[in-house]
């Protein structure tokens, strides 16, 4: 599906946690429509840790939340609330990763890429 390029950029900006130890690096980002305003979004990561071997994985995210579909559908959309999207995004992809190993939805929503 393509998205408004200002939405597509937020959202597949490299991001880092707010202590700096790990950082996001968006390979891809894949958005599809699953039905009328609900999207999947699935990220193409390579997570580095300090004193870690970078890890890649595949995250996909279910976007519900009607209040923000607009984002993904048009262009010329309020530039800080594309920027408030992204930030949720982020956060939830950084909650996926701190509760992968011992929360089997979370785990359910990515897989390691070798």
């Amino acid at each position: 599906m393509k998205i408004p390029e200002e939405a597509r950029a937020a959202l597949a900006a490299c991001f880092s946690r707010s202590d700096g130890e790990l950082v996001f690096s968006v390979n891809g980002l894949d958005v599809t429509e699953r039905r009328p305003r609900s999207f999947d979004l699935t990220y193409d990561l390579t997570v580095t840790r300090k004193g870690h071997d970078p890890e890649r994985w595949e995250v996909t995210l279910c976007w519900d939340d009607k209040s923000q579909a607009d984002l993904f559908e048009t262009d010329g959309r309020d530039p800080e609330r594309v920027r408030m999207l992204a930030f949720v995004v982020q956060s939830l992809i950084q909650e996926w990763w701190d509760t992968k190993a011992r929360n089997r939805q979370s785990a359910k929503m990515g897989r390691q890429i070798h």
